[in-house]
């Protein structure tokens, strides 16, 4: 399923933003995270194909990466995305957005 997944996101990043290269990665939901948080756990549904493979990697169970709480998720998704870009080259990015944003609007009017 993941592997699913990430084909379709690299597609859609391709096909829609034209962008090839970029890492995928994905950070949240761990298994560490579904013990830390007593998550309710969900049984592998064994119709699916891709069941085998999981159970042999991960067990007999799943969890919903929407039952962390929210916060969790987020400072996690925060966490990984700052530690991923060069954040100076980002808010060099920022503010020539704003500039081109305000010498736009002086060109309209």
């Amino acid at each position: 399923m993941v592997r699913e997944i990430i084909e379709i996101i690299y597609v859609l990043f391709l096909s829609l933003m034209g962008v090839s290269d970029f890492e995928f990665r994905p950070v949240a939901l761990t298994k560490a995270q579904a013990i830390e948080y007593n998550l309710p756990p969900n049984d592998v549904k064994i119709k699916d194909t891709n069941s085998p493979e999981y159970i042999r990697k991960y067990g007999k169970y799943s969890w919903e990466c929407d039952a962390l709480p929210t916060k969790v998720l987020q400072e996690t998704l925060e966490n990984e995305i700052r530690t991923s870009i060069d954040l100076w080259k980002f808010w060099d990015i920022l503010d020539q957005e704003e500039a081109d944003r305000a010498r736009l609007s002086e060109i309209i009017e």
